[in-house]
């Protein structure tokens, strides 16, 4: 399980709606996505696909979450101009973190936008769904080497690497490839992991429409992200 890095920094917010496996709406209307994981979208709206396990994810969280007082631990916002913060609960054993409850339970993936003190318990959790099979784990092709913009699970080795003043780019395939910030290349954990082992990335892909340059470009946000893979 996680354990607190400091609770005196949580922010209590009473009772919650859930949006998705990984978006809570507060009673003041903003919208809080979880911190550290990434969960199969609902894609509500007319004519939209919902992802394999989406509706449990969200399931899951409602019964868990249910009758629960909420916890926040604010991290920032993002580009929806939602807040990244870890969610907490607490029960009998203490503060649960929702995060490696979901991930525990094999409805979600582990992502990393920024260091983060929690990566270490939420990768015991992902790795003991993924050993067991559970949610994501059971319909991986769904995600795995898809040529798509979204969130993708990529596998490979790199075959080159163009290094730049700013970004370096490390190409997996003819149609993928992974956009690093050139200082981490420098870093002997990054680069050991573009020597040609193979390595698992995730993340958000952006399909390139007008490129003469590989047209799937998977941003890196983190070291963590060759950290564990």
């Amino acid at each position: 399980m996680c354990v607190p890095a400091n609770a005196d920094r949580f922010e209590s917010v009473g009772s919650v709606s859930v949006v998705d496996g990984d978006t809570l709406r507060l009673s003041t209307g903003d919208s809080v996505r979880l911190s550290g994981v990434n969960t199969p979208e609902m894609n509500y709206g007319q004519n939209r696909v919902r992802e394999p396990f989406a509706v449990e994810a969200t399931d899951f969280v409602e019964r868990i979450l249910a009758g629960q007082s909420i916890y926040i631990e604010v991290q920032g916002q993002d580009k929806y101009q939602r807040l990244i913060a870890d969610v907490w609960f607490k029960d009998s054993s203490g503060w649960q973190m929702l995060s490696f409850e979901v991930l525990k339970a094999g409805f979600g993936f582990q992502i990393f936008e920024s260091d983060s003190v929690y990566a270490d318990c939420m990768h015991l959790a992902e790795q003991t769904a993924r050993a067991k099979k559970l949610g994501v784990w059971s319909r991986l092709d769904y995600w795995l080497n898809q040529e798509r913009g979204g969130f993708v699970l990529w596998r490979g080795a790199v075959q080159k690497l163009n290094r730049g003043k700013h970004y370096s780019w490390a190409r997996i395939s003819n149609n993928r490839v992974l956009r690093i910030p050139s200082e981490w290349v420098k870093s002997r954990l990054v680069s050991k992991k573009l020597s040609g082992e193979a390595i698992e990335i995730r993340g958000w892909a952006v399909h390139r429409k007008k490129t003469r340059y590989e047209p799937y470009m998977l941003p890196i946000k983190s070291p963590q992200q060759f950290q564990f893979n």
